[in-house]
């Protein structure tokens, strides 16, 4: 859908995201989010793996998700 924007909408949409991503580090503390499987708190035991922050087990495509609580590995 992106892609048949016109490609003033597009920079226009790059720019904001960006912005919007910076914004929400800012109110962070400057602490990063990132794909589940590829934070420190991710074990790969089970099925689709296990958070150990929050003690759940986590299903298949949960490790493809974004963590809010990411702390990289």
């Amino acid at each position: 859908m992106i892609a048949s924007l016109p490609e003033d909408v597009t920079s226009d949409l790059a720019s904001n995201l960006k912005t919007l991503v910076l914004a929400m580090l800012q109110q962070r503390g400057g602490r990063s989010f990132g794909i589940c499987s590829t934070c420190r708190h991710h074990d790969s035991t089970g099925t689709g793996g296990y958070c150990r922050l929050l003690e759940v087990p986590l299903a298949p495509a949960d490790g493809k998700k974004i963590c809010h609580e990411h702390i990289e590995a």
